[in-house]
């Protein structure tokens, strides 16, 4: 049996939080022309909600919000593996 490892380096491409968590962007369907970001569970964060007014502007906003919580989640593995 093979482990897969998620790395950030994969991860944040394909739109996937350290824990496995899935984020895809979908058409609004409040405000015609605008798009929202979804996730299969659990409420979105605040970085994500809402409508945003191209495709790319919800690729980068979900990208920024990968990238903060990837750095979050490495500087904790860090301090972690330093004081072990």
């Amino acid at each position: 049996m093979t482990v897969e490892v998620l790395t950030r380096d994969v991860a944040i491409p394909n739109f996937t939080t350290p824990t496995g968590r899935k984020y895809s962007i979908a058409p609004s369907d409040v405000v015609p022309g605008t798009y929202k970001v979804i996730s299969e569970v659990g409420d979105l964060p605040a970085e994500l909600s809402g409508a945003f007014t191209g495709r790319m502007r919800a690729e980068r906003a979900i990208h920024n919000y990968l990238v903060a919580l990837w750095n979050y989640s490495d500087h904790k593995a860090e301090k972690k593996k330093v004081s072990a």
